[in-house]
């Protein structure tokens, strides 16, 4: 259903929301294509740019385990965790930080 959605020229928050739902869910691959798309256009959207590609970028990170990674990723959305968007809720760099260690403390 989300490929046939993505292909079908979805718009970008929907594009943002499958991306980071994939990122969480493990499935880096296919949030990575996402992310590559939303890249090409983001230049101009400083939230997408600095706050969404970021956090997506961390939780593609600590799916893999890859800590030092996610948390490098995520420093660039520190500035704007506040200011949110409809597609990203305020703080949901935090709330990927957060999963972060958890992961890492459970193993």
């Amino acid at each position: 259903m989300l490929q046939y959605h993505c292909s079908r020229g979805a718009g970008r928050d929907v594009k943002l929301l499958a991306a980071r739902n994939l990122a969480r869910a493990g499935e880096t691959a296919k949030a990575n294509r996402l992310i590559e798309q939303l890249e090409r256009t983001a230049s101009t959207d400083t939230m997408r740019k600095l706050y969404c590609l970021p956090t997506i970028h961390g939780a593609i990170e600590t799916s893999k385990n890859n800590r030092s990674q996610g948390i490098r990723d995520l420093e660039a959305a520190v500035p704007y965790e506040l200011g949110g968007t409809l597609a990203f809720q305020y703080l949901y760099p935090l709330w990927v930080r957060s999963w972060r260690i958890w992961r890492h403390i459970t193993g």
